[in-house]
């Protein structure tokens, strides 16, 4: 016999994350009375796998009220794992309960759509934008929520640096998220509308295109704080410290900047798809350096 009070003690201690239960098909009540035409052979497929492997991951559930003095449930988001369950006559279906409000509601529907969508990254970075502004997850949380690194999701933020223009040209060339990454280490907007122009023109690759700006990084014409930085050395030791490293005091990280682009110059003529990104915060700056494992120098 179903224990009405025992379960309902259970939905009013739910944790954020959902509580593991098990439901009967009964039990949930889909969003549509049937499946789309459209869908019916996505859950066919689906059906056949669950039979094979079972319910690989818990279906998202939350409480939707009683019926005949049992609670009932209903599916948050997609119905077609539901209506699979249903298809491959399993009666006993593994689901996550969640808490019954619209910000657990809205934060699942967000986090199924980064998961289950082939969204564009310029979608995917407001998404991650609208959880944090909107919801007040941090980095750290959302990457938990998606499986990935705090840096990937990072990295996705610092995509919404471009303007609005700048997104539809990237989305109108066909560039990839590599190539928008690339073009974010030009910092003047002139820049990257004219380097934009000739990716086009040219149908560079992401390895073509770093190399490109690579090249126009280190041929640029030193700006006026640029022109008037320079490295403060120490005094020059006494002859007999002067095997000892010689300490100096950076004003700015152009040069460090500057070093760096040009080696990865040499290496991105050779064709290898060498890049490097940083992040900066107010305390620090992380420089990553990407080398595929497979590159030929």
């Amino acid at each position: 016999m179903y224990d009405y009070h025992a379960n309902m003690l259970h939905i009013q201690q739910i944790p954020r994350e959902g509580l593991a239960i098990t439901l009967r098909p009964e039990q949930i009540l889909p969003q549509s009375t049937a499946p789309s035409f459209k869908n019916r052979n996505k859950i066919i497929r689906l059906a056949e796998s669950m039979r094979k492997y079972g319910i690989l991951e818990p279906l998202k559930v939350k409480a939707s009220g009683t019926r005949d003095g049992a609670p009932i449930y209903s599916p948050i988001g997609d119905d077609k794992p539901l209506f699979a369950a249903i298809v491959a006559n399993i009666t006993q279906i593994p689901c996550l309960l969640l808490p019954d409000d619209d910000r657990s509601c809205a934060i699942e529907s967000i986090m199924r759509n980064l998961k289950q969508q082939k969204l564009h990254f310029f979608d995917q970075a407001n998404a991650y934008q609208l959880l944090i502004q909107e919801f007040h997850l941090t980095q750290e949380e959302i990457a938990r929520r998606a499986g990935a690194s705090q840096s990937t999701i990072a990295n996705k933020l610092r995509l919404l640096r471009f303007s609005q223009e700048e997104r539809h040209k990237i989305i109108d060339f066909g560039l990839t998220e590599r190539h928008a990454r690339a073009l974010l280490r030009l910092k003047s907007p002139a820049a990257r509308a004219t380097l934009l122009s000739q990716i086009r023109a040219k149908a560079l690759n992401v390895a073509a295109t770093e190399s490109l700006i690579a090249e126009h990084l280190a041929k640029r014409p030193s700006t006026p704080a640029e022109a008037t930085e320079r490295i403060e050395m120490h005094p020059q030791a006494p002859a007999n410290e002067q095997l000892r490293p010689q300490k100096f005091a950076l004003q700015s990280l152009a040069p460090l900047y500057n070093s760096i682009e040009r080696v990865l110059g040499i290496f991105q003529k050779t064709g290898a798809a060498v890049s490097c990104y940083r992040e900066e915060s107010e305390s620090s700056v992380r420089i990553v350096i990407e080398v595929p494992k497979n590159a030929h120098f």
